[in-house]
């Protein structure tokens, strides 16, 4: 039977030593990560003193106790627990319980060997057999390891049960892990045993923390975030993060050497902010890294109103969902609002109102904040500015008298009236109105409404009527008799203006009527209403050409006129004209009324013309 010497235990001990070294070297060499990551583990356990895992219990109901059991805790090479065999091939030991609470739950077992040194004190030719088993649950695990050396020098024996869980090694009590050490002598000699030690070694991975979730994944949002970090399990774990783009680590389970450790919601602030985070656990492997970048931009603004028509400057008052942007904007329609620096305007104008103040404008704005991505510049519709509606009063119509007209645009602040009263288109560029003014003849008012920058609204044209419906009593120059048609030279009855013009003065210009020489009244002018009346008159062009120009001369009855340079008093053809006098009805109010021709090409020719009075109530 071979038995160890005791050089050959040292050699089998420096052996060992050397295996394990180049394990851990490997190990150590193939890669650094690996450190933080928390390899395999092995937990060399002693066994327990707890007289409830050191108590005698035998598989078979037979195994006796060891005595001094302690000392199979400690390989000191001195102190040994010892059993006497007397009977042969009968079995006698004991179980050891160990403590490998230490090992975390949930963790992977790689391996579990059970290592006992042993010797036997007797010469046994036969041979004693050394059993080394394993128990959990209550029941035996694996397959024991016997040795049948029986030599009486110390040796090693090992065994690897296998299947067993993180939850079979950590069991307490009976149903705990347990190391079976028995012996049986196989010759009627007394033998006793001697243990040096039994030491359990369980190799393990740690179970990894579940990795860190956080409130809000990466991608784009319109404020501030709050982000909880939380790790399903274990509960317990220990969370690092770092928003600075580093990457968090906790070198020693359970205690973050890189970042700082979570204790509550981390607010994000700024876009690009990238948030990282580890669980962490004493005894566990760290979990892997979380990630998240989040961008903060402002939310593209909201235009309170949105272009359309309106009849004044117009504000629209922006809005965003990000709380606290800053609004830049222009109403010109064409340049581009920039904030070259979040938060602060470098184009258009700072605020949350813009004013539009002229047709045909688009309001930009652009959202931006401090520590943001700028909003997309919002382009609104477009504002239409028009002039209100103009309006005059009294308005068109028939009216018996001069009218005071007035011209209103009540929408439009600022805005200009401008009108014509002669017949022509009206434009901006027409009469500015400044006040009433009067119509006293039926005239047709053409009004329009202007603001610089605006739409001029449809200009109006209202036609007043006004009917001079009173005539004053035409009278020959006797003051007496009515007369209806005047004959030139007067006194002529039907004769016609034609060369040598019926000797009217000779043949060259002025022309008066009355005689050569003479400034005589055309006709006198009698009011025989109830009320004074204003004279009008109204004469025709003369037919052919034969007159070019025309005055006039409203002159008390009788009083002098000697010539032609009394009536100076421009004609205006073919309008009702008022002549600004008045006449008070009855007799004795009587006005004279001349008139005095400049010829245009009168030879051979001959003209006519019509003279009508007209009186106006006052």
């Amino acid at each position: 039977m071979l038995r160890f010497n005791s050089l050959q235990k040292k050699i089998v001990k420096i052996s060992q030593f050397l295996l394990v070294f180049t394990i851990i070297f490997s190990w150590i060499f193939s890669g650094w990560p690996q450190l933080f990551n928390f390899p395999p583990k092995a937990q060399e356990a002693q066994a327990l003193t707890n007289p409830q895992y050191a108590s005698s219990y035998s598989v078979d109901g037979t195994l006796g106790e060891w005595s001094n059991q302690t000392y199979v805790y400690s390989d000191d090479g001195t102190n040994f627990a010892t059993r006497v065999g007397t009977v042969k091939n009968t079995w006698y030991g004991d179980l050891f319980g160990f403590d490998l609470s230490g090992i975390p739950d949930n963790s992977t077992i790689n391996s579990v060997t059970i290592t006992a040194e042993w010797k036997n004190s007797g010469n046994d030719t036969s041979g004693p057999v050394l059993y080394l088993g394993a128990q959990s649950g209550g029941a035996e695990v694996g397959t024991a390891t016997s040795d049948t050396s029986g030599q009486n020098t110390f040796e090693v024996v090992t065994k690897v049960p296998t299947g067993l869980t993180t939850a079979d090694l950590k069991a307490t009590g009976a149903n705990g892990f347990w190391a079976i050490l028995r012996f049986r002598r196989t010759d009627n000699t007394a033998h006793t045993a001697s243990v040096d030690y039994v030491k359990v070694v369980v190799d393990y991975t740690p179970p990894a923390v579940d990795t860190p979730t956080f409130t809000d994944s990466t991608g784009t949002y319109n404020n501030d975030l709050s982000e909880t970090i939380t790790v399903a399990s274990p509960a317990s774990a220990v969370i690092c993060y770092t928003t600075d783009g580093s990457t968090p680590a906790a070198n020693t389970p359970g205690t973050c050497s890189t970042g700082t450790t979570y204790s509550g919601a981390v607010p994000i602030t700024a876009t690009g902010t990238t948030l990282k985070a580890i669980g962490t656990k004493a005894g566990y492997t760290n979990s892997a890294v979380q990630s998240a970048t989040y961008t903060l931009q402002v939310a593209n603004p909201s235009f309170g109103t949105n272009g359309g028509s309106f009849n004044n400057d117009t504000t629209s008052t922006q809005t965003s969902t990000t709380t606290s942007a800053v609004f830049c904007q222009t109403v010109d329609g064409t340049t581009t609002p920039a904030a070259n620096t979040p938060g602060t305007c470098s184009t258009g104008t700072t605020g949350a109102d813009a004013t539009v103040i002229a047709t045909g404008k688009t309001i930009k704005v652009l959202g931006t904040k401090a520590n943001y991505v700028n909003s997309a510049v919002q382009t609104s519709n477009a504002f239409t500015l028009t002039v209100g509606a103009i309006t005059s009063s009294p308005g068109a119509g028939n009216y018996n008298s001069t009218q005071s007209v007035t011209l209103n645009i009540t929408t439009t602040t600022g805005a200009v009236a401008h009108y014509t009263t002669n017949g022509d288109a009206v434009t901006c560029s027409s009469t500015t109105y400044s006040g009433a003014f009067d119509v006293a003849v039926t005239t047709t008012v053409k009004a329009i409404g202007c603001k610089t920058n605006y739409v001029s609204d449809t200009a109006i044209s209202d036609l007043y009527t006004i009917s001079l419906s009173t005539a004053i009593e035409i009278r020959a120059q006797n003051y007496t008799t009515s007369v209806s048609t005047i004959t030139f030279p007067p006194g002529a009855s039907g004769a016609t203006v034609s060369q040598p013009y019926n000797n009217v003065n000779g043949s060259g210009s002025p022309q008066t009527f009355g005689g050569a020489g003479t400034a005589k009244p055309v006709v006198t002018l009698y009011n025989g209403g109830g009320s004074t009346l204003t004279i009008w008159y109204n004469v025709t062009t003369f037919t052919n050409g034969v007159v070019s120009n025309e005055y006039y001369l409203v002159n008390n009855k009788g009083a002098a006129c000697s010539s032609a340079s009394c009536i100076t008093q421009s004609a205006t053809f073919d309008t009702d004209t008022t002549t600004g006098t008045t006449i008070t009805a009855g007799a004795g109010n009587e006005k004279d009324f001349y008139l005095k021709t400049i010829l245009g090409t009168p030879a051979g020719k001959s003209g006519t013309s019509t003279l009508t009075i007209l009186g106006e109530g006052l």
